[in-house]
This record gives C-alpha cells, sequence and structure tokens, in this order.
C-alpha cells in the first residue's frame, strides 16, 4: 500500500510539472505568436515603401526596361524559328527514312499523327507572328 501510495505522489508530481511546462510553452507561443504578426506588418510596410521607393517612375527607367524585354523577345522569336525550322527538317528527315524502311502501315500512320501534330497552327501562328510582331517589331 506504502509503495502505490508513493507511486501515485510520482505520477502526480510529474503531471504537475508537466502541466506548467504546458502553460509555459504556452505562454511562450502567445508571445512569439505576436512578434510574429508584428514582424509581418512591419515587413509588409517595408515591402510597399521598397516598391514606392524603387518602381519605375523614371521615363528613362521605363525606355531602358521596355528595349530590355524587347530585345529578349526578338532573341527568343528569332531562337523559336530556328527550332521550328530545325524541327521541320528533323521530320522531313524522318519521314525519308521511314518510307526507305518500309514499316509497317499502321506504325506510319502513328508515326504520321504524331509528327503533324499542331503542324496547322504552327503555321498560322508563323504567320500571324510575321504579319504582327505585338509591338516588339522595333526598338525605341
Amino acid at each position: 500500500m506504502f509503495m502505490l501510495q508513493s507511486t501515485l505522489n510520482e505520477h502526480y508530481e510529474q503531471r504537475v510539472g508537466l502541466i506548467s511546462q504546458i502553460e509555459t510553452f504556452h505562454e511562450e507561443k502567445t508571445k512569439l505568436n505576436l512578434e510574429l504578426h508584428s514582424l509581418k506588418e512591419i515587413n509588409k510596410s517595408l515591402v510597399e515603401e521598397n516598391n514606392r521607393i524603387g518602381g519605375h517612375s523614371n521615363l528613362n527607367q521605363k525606355i531602358r526596361y521596355y528595349d530590355k524585354k524587347n530585345q529578349e523577345f526578338n532573341e527568343l522569336h528569332k531562337k523559336y524559328h530556328e527550332l521550328f525550322t530545325a524541327h521541320n527538317k528533323l521530320l522531313q528527315e524522318m519521314d525519308k527514312a521511314s518510307t526507305k524502311a518500309s514499316s509497317t502501315p499502321s506504325v506510319k500512320a502513328k508515326f504520321n499523327d504524331i509528327t503533324n501534330f499542331g503542324k496547322a497552327s504552327d503555321v498560322a501562328h508563323e504567320k500571324t507572328l510575321k504579319n504582327d510582331h505585338c509591338g516588339f517589331g522595333s526598338s525605341l
């Protein structure tokens, strides 16, 4: 009986200790949440201030930015056309190779379905890009 009473006392002391730790951790969590909230508000105000100060309010900055984007667009457009023509050449070579190899009609039909996927839309898209450069055709 005495051992049971001592075991119960030990468990009670452990329970009280754990409850006090939980309360301490809860208080720390509350303090940290308040600090986090205030830091988020400070960060938000600093971001807004940074955007206001560092924005493109200068006309020369806007022009340089536009020229940079224009040049990037033209380079990507040129690269697209190079890759598009290289892709078409490879498709033609593969088509010639497939006709020489005398493959089965079902495989040839599947190959043509895959290689012709989107060809008409690519041609129409290329004609549109040649006619209209979306305002990026000339630099300032």
